[in-house]
């Protein structure tokens, strides 16, 4: 019979098992959807296509305007500078100029970023990601990835469209949100708030702390895990913010992780770090290091999947997903498991056994299921309009399993980001799966996920 607690109790399976490292809790959180990510600088580049800066956005944006400068004869031949803050000092109208010459000169290309900074996002296991940067280099590549995506902007004003939530909304009670990134640095364009100079970096701290600035985002962000990658620790913008997050170092939890590049010796960098690590907050020295082996982590089926099988039964929920989704999805088994429903959800690697023990496992689930839970997504809909709608396993098996099978099932499908049901593409997706096209679809980002779990659990009964 299917299980529903209003509260977990004692007997239930913990989320992790005793034995499992720091490095592997991360990991788990972050599949889990515990973690923001804030990038820095430091690890956005791809050194094959834009070789000699070691990753380093800054320095790209910095020479490529003094470039067109020279090139403009806005400056002379031999013309350099180490920051934004010494050229100020010699052009006028240094942000139109800035932006200007990003515009002109570089297409923001997804190739031209690091692959395991890719390799990171495409994990999809941050649906909200903040950038020091004042480029659109991640924004372009979550749009590739997302499809959909709400920017957000240190200086945007308040009640604006993109407001992370209305008045009436209190993002705590919410399952998670849409895709997002924020620039907390401000974004270069037409307008001058974006941070180049001292001045700027002053007035965007000073909107940081303010607790009527973006306060429902701050709000969110103190509710999750931080983990910064490639960001210079030495750069007391950087200090500032990270502060801001959480007002008071004291209070952040453990497991945070601040990464840094090669602090020297005897530094501010490397006293910092010292700080950081007295309050429990993890540092990692090597940022691009730390995205590789954090990657491989990531990709192994094996650890991400340590928990789920002792904590997956079927005769109760059977989620049926693209691989592709499986981070997000496997927060939505989490999120449904911690509310004291019998989920099942599969992958080829997840129990050893041959292709037909995988086809008789998902047959045995979906029989014995009350609810099968579609879940439709942009991935979904990148595999319509490739044309393999229809030779995916998630539509080809598990939904004619579902319709068509012995037994019958309440059909409850949920919708993510980069998916519309309002569309005329659903009809085609669905069609022939009358069940399915003429179920409620619920949108897990725009209603409160205890409305889902109410209709549920009344299906439970």
């Amino acid at each position: 019979m299917p299980r529903k607690v209003s509260q977990p109790n004692e007997n239930q399976v913990p989320i992790f098992n005793d034995d499992l490292s720091n490095w592997e809790k991360m990991i788990l959180r972050i599949s889990n959807g515990e973690y923001i990510l804030v990038v820095g600088s430091e690890i956005i580049l791809s050194e094959k296509e834009i070789p000699g800066f070691n990753g380093n956005v800054n320095k790209f944006m910095l020479d490529e305007t003094v470039n067109g400068l020279i090139e403009d004869e806005k400056l002379g031949i031999n013309y350099t500078c180490n920051s934004f803050s010494q050229l100020n000092e010699d052009v006028s109208s240094l942000h139109n100029k800035v932006a200007y010459y990003i515009d002109k000169r570089i297409d923001f290309s997804p190739e031209d970023v690091s692959k395991d900074l890719k390799s990171l996002l495409k994990t999809k296991c941050f649906r909200v990601v903040l950038t020091t940067t004042f480029d659109p280099y991640i924004e372009n590549v979550m749009r590739e990835i997302w499809g959909n995506l709400r920017v957000m902007n240190i200086f945007d004003s308040a009640g604006k469209k993109n407001d992370f939530a209305t008045e009436e909304q209190n993002v705590s009670e919410y399952y998670d949100t849409e895709p997002t990134l924020f620039y907390v640095f401000g974004k270069a364009g037409k307008e001058r708030e974006y941070v180049l100079t001292d001045n700027d970096a002053i007035k965007v701290i000073t909107r940081w702390l303010d607790p009527k600035i973006q306060d429902k985002f701050k709000k969110y962000i103190s509710q999750k895990r931080i983990l910064a990658v490639g960001c210079k620790l030495d750069d007391w913008l950087f200090r500032f913010f990270w502060y801001a997050l959480q007002q008071d170092i004291t209070n952040l939890r453990k497991g945070e992780v601040a990464i840094s590049l090669d602090p020297k010796p005897g530094t501010s960098d490397e006293s910092l770090q010292q700080y950081l690590n007295r309050y429990k907050v993890e540092t990692y020295n090597d940022a691009h290091n730390f995205l590789e082996s954090l990657n491989n982590s990531l990709s192994d089926i094996n650890l991400r999947f340590v928990n789920i099988n002792v904590r997956r039964h079927l005769g109760g929920i059977f989620l049926s997903y693209a691989s592709e989704d499986l981070s997000l999805v496997t927060q939505i088994f989490e999120r449904l498991v911690k509310e004291g429903f019998d989920v099942w959800l599969d992958h080829e690697k997840l129990g050893k056994g041959n292709k037909d023990d995988y086809n008789q496992r998902i047959e045995q689930a979906i029989n014995e299921c009350k609810v099968f839970i579609p879940v439709f997504s942009a991935q979904t809909l990148k595999d319509y309009k490739n044309g393999k709608i229809d030779e995916r396993y998630y539509k080809e098996t598990e939904w004619k399993l579902a319709i068509f099978g012995p037994n019958k099932h309440h059909i409850r499908p949920i919708q993510l980001n980069g998916y519309n049901y309002r569309e005329i593409y659903h009809k085609d997706i669905c069609k022939g799966f009358e069940g399915i096209m003429n179920s409620t679809i619920f949108d897990i980002y725009s209603n409160p996920f205890e409305d889902f779990v109410n209709k549920i659990a009344s299906l439970m009964k």
